[in-house]
């Protein structure tokens, strides 16, 4: 369980979403996962992966810009910037967020429970 680990896992994550590759993300997502949108709208793991699958939202050109990240037992927490390109309604979005995403270490793999974003007003 190192940073390594979790970055390897957080970057595999990436992937999966640019591919939406919905079967792939359910299985790293706790099941009590939440998503809060820079927006403030959150949802739980079903709704998010509903609307990747469906093609609702798509995303492409993901990275994460910068990061800190730290390892308390068997939770893992990284903070860091973020950009990506969204997908929805016939548009594409840009964007600039910083965030927060908690990771936990079960089962033998990093699953993700929590990620918070906000917009990078810097």
């Amino acid at each position: 369980m190192t940073t390594e680990e979790l970055l390897r896992a957080d970057d595999h994550r990436y992937a999966m979403i640019m591919a939406s590759d919905v079967a792939a993300l359910d299985a790293i997502l706790t099941d009590d996962f939440t998503y809060t949108h820079n927006t403030g709208f959150i949802e739980g793991k079903a709704a998010y992966l509903a609307r990747i699958a469906d093609g609702t939202v798509r995303y492409s050109d993901g990275e994460r810009v910068s990061h800190d990240t730290r390892i308390h037992s068997t939770t893992g927490i990284m903070t860091g910037h973020m950009r990506m390109k969204v997908h929805a309604r016939d548009q594409v979005f840009q964007l600039d967020n910083l965030f927060l995403a908690a990771w936990v270490y079960e089962d033998d793999i990093w699953r993700l429970a929590a990620w918070a974003s906000t917009a990078n007003r810097s």
